[in-house]
């Protein structure tokens, strides 16, 4: 063998040798980048709270309500199930509200206005009437800040009576109890 031949072959085996090298860092740069994006989307997906909630009439119709927090806790809200009265009693809708715990009474989900369906409120009529055949649907995916809820009415309880003395509908229904699935994620 030719010196300059065996020049040629030691220069292709070490020309072979810097691109599969150049082909290894560029497969390590691709792997790291996948990594770093996976573990974005992982953090995206956060769950938040992923639990069935009860709320009852009881004694005084009183809200339901929890802190919830980021799994790094570096962002906390307060959830809370709020039943909306009918002017001399009885409950015709539960709100669900998302709310910074410093301002509770402002819902992060958006403002009810008065003879307006929103999807963050669950009324009497969306049940007596079938969640299926309702404006929002039986799942509801609700949207704020950066979170995401899904909200699945798995079971409720309906009354009879509304109001009271001249006001008073014997035949309306009143909501008693209702239980949702309710998973709140990062978006």
């Amino acid at each position: 063998m030719t010196l300059q031949r065996l020049f040629v072959i030691v220069f292709a085996f070490t020309a072979c040798a810097f691109e599969y090298s150049n082909v290894l860092a560029a497969e390590g740069a691709r792997r790291s980048f996948l990594n770093s994006a996976g573990s974005a989307k992982a953090s995206a997906d956060e769950v938040w709270f992923n639990q069935k909630v009860d709320w009852k009439y009881g004694k005084d119709g009183s809200p339901w309500k929890t802190i919830i927090k980021n799994p790094s806790g570096t962002r906390v809200y307060q959830l809370i199930l709020r039943p909306l009265w009918v002017l001399e009693g009885g409950v015709s809708a539960i709100e669900i509200v998302i709310a910074h715990p410093e301002q509770p009474d402002l819902n992060l989900l958006g403002t009810r206005k008065n003879k307006h369906d929103y999807p963050f409120v669950v009324t009497v009529r969306d049940l007596q009437t079938g969640l299926a055949h309702s404006k929002f649907g039986a799942v509801r995916i609700l949207r704020c800040d950066d979170i995401v809820l899904s909200v699945r009415v798995k079971r409720f309880r309906l009354g009879k009576g509304i109001g009271s003395l001249s006001t008073h509908c014997a035949n309306c229904r009143n909501l008693q109890e209702i239980s949702m699935w309710i998973i709140i994620k990062s978006t």
